[in-house]
């Protein structure tokens, strides 16, 4: 209630706010015609160390965290009106360019200054009501068993909590936006930090479109981190960054899973080499799985085999046919003598050959996770052909999603890094007067390398700007950022 009050009254204060007070950012999309490369070109304020250092931040201290589950406060939100149904609700009476509002790249200039704030308190009440209680909660914990999903359910399992977050982070980022524009800087902290936890607490769900949308809240909370440090005699806000944990998502557990979701879409693949069955059995397992692998080719909306030989009407015979020999060959290469594979059926020969190709393409994308993104290589996989097994097709309807998370992972971690950059050149700035000629004349602070190089960011003075680079040649898929960077007068 207070900040509501607060804000009410900054709102009118704001009429008599001069421009120079706005945030002095604007932000380029596809700068220069190269698409996927981001220009931010701002007048900053030189900014020392706060005093204390950690005055602003972006974590709650342990010994200030209250008793109770944060997934509970979320999941009460979802209530009569969801986070969904705000925004639904603002579109309708503002139009589509609503959804607009609370990018960073959309010019404050260019905001309908008086809807933006007639929309504001429905998302302000809402974050000021369920989102700080949970963003102060001592635990997370979401009641998922994710890895005893078994079947189907192993990769249909509706993530409809963690879709309903994005319109969380979404509004999050509103009320940031508008805290930053009135100039409520310790506000726009507050809105800064719950956008991080939010994007923390879904992340920690072990499924890795959770890591993601986790990692693209996070990503809307470093929009905000950015538009605040564009905004004239902003804190310097390098230790509140630095407070935040490295990786900010940990996605160890959820790649771990996601190279067991052969088994477990299909259980009977996890000890089948120590099972015994009839011959007519094996066949039965076989075309379970097929009629399984094929209903699950229609839940994934990709065609991996030409929808005129889909496996259900290939049926176990035809798959046989196409499928035997290879799968006969790679056993006996794999250890089994040729005497025990033709001891064996038809059907039991496919399952055991599907069990351990899945599994030895599964761990060749886990093994590249365990160093350095600069060394991780893409993995290569068969092609999508029936003949070359069902272990080679489930690791490529499976598998190549984890090399695209840990991308997204890294891709955060480069940006993250970057902006605090930004911040040990304000901190610089404040000491000596002016931006360094090299990265390596600041001593006030520890300044950030590049993770992906290992050394440190492109950066240079273009005649009293500083220029940091973090470009395509980095080897990010389709990114590239820039900052220039203006002390304000």
């Amino acid at each position: 209630m207070k900040r509501f009050v607060r804000c009410c009254l900054c709102a009118v204060a704001f009429c008599c706010v001069s421009d120079c007070a706005r945030a002095e950012l604007t932000v380029i999309k596809d700068y220069e015609g190269q698409q996927g490369f981001t220009l931010h070109r701002m007048t900053v304020t030189p900014a020392g160390e706060p005093v204390p250092a950690l005055k602003h931040r972006f974590v709650v201290p342990l010994h200030l965290r209250k008793p109770g589950n944060a997934a509970t406060h979320y999941l009460r939100s979802f209530g009569e009106l969801s986070p969904n149904d705000r925004w639904r609700r603002i579109k309708d009476k503002y139009g589509e360019q609503a959804y607009e509002w609370y990018e960073y790249s959309t010019p404050v200039a260019d905001l309908p200054m008086q809807d933006f704030r007639d929309a504001a308190p429905i998302f302000q009440k809402y974050a000021d009501r369920f989102i700080a209680e949970a963003s102060r909660c001592r635990r997370c914990d979401w009641g998922i068993e994710e890895m005893d999903l078994r079947g189907r359910e192993a990769i249909s399992y509706l993530l409809s909590d963690v879709q309903e977050s994005r319109a969380i982070s979404r509004a999050l980022a509103y009320v940031s936006r508008l805290a930053i524009i009135d100039r409520r800087i310790e506000d726009a902290i507050e809105y800064i930090r719950m956008n991080y936890q939010l994007g923390q607490d879904f992340g920690k769900q072990r499924f890795l479109v959770s890591n993601l949308v986790g990692m693209a809240e996070v990503g809307l909370a470093n929009q905000s981190v950015i538009e605040l440090i564009g905004t004239r005699d902003s804190p310097n806000l390098f230790w509140a960054l630095s407070e935040l944990p490295r990786p900010i998502i940990n996605m160890r557990e959820s790649m771990n899973l996601e190279m067991s979701f052969g088994v477990r879409m299909f259980p009977l693949l996890l000890d089948v080499e120590e099972k015994e069955h009839s011959p007519d059995e094996w066949t039965r397992l076989v075309a379970t799985m097929l009629n399984d692998l094929d209903a699950s080719l229609d839940l994934f909306g990709t065609t991996k085999i030409p929808r005129d030989k889909t496996l259900a009407r290939l049926g176990v015979a035809g798959i046989s046919l196409f499928a035997y020999p290879a799968a006969k060959q790679r056993l006996v290469e794999g250890g089994k003598t040729l005497a025990e594979v033709e001891a064996m059926s038809v059907s039991q020969v496919l399952l055991i050959d599907t069990a351990r190709e899945f599994q030895k393409h599964a761990d060749d994308f886990e093994k590249w996770t365990f160093v350095p993104y600069r060394q991780m290589r893409e993995p290569s996989l068969p092609p999508r052909r029936v003949e070359d097994g069902f272990g080679a097709l489930l690791a490529d309807l499976l598998l190549p999603a984890v090399t695209a998370a840990r991308t997204a992972q890294m891709r955060l971690y480069w940006q993250m890094n970057a902006i605090r950059v930004v911040e040990a050149l304000r901190m610089h700035a404040a000491a000596s007067g002016s931006f360094p000629q090299s990265l390596s004349d600041i001593t006030v602070v520890p300044v950030p390398r590049n993770p992906i190089t290992e050394q440190p960011y492109e950066y240079r003075l273009d005649g009293e700007a500083a220029v940091l680079d973090l470009p395509f040649s980095d080897g990010m898929p389709g990114v590239a950022w820039r900052f220039e960077l203006n002390l304000a007068k």
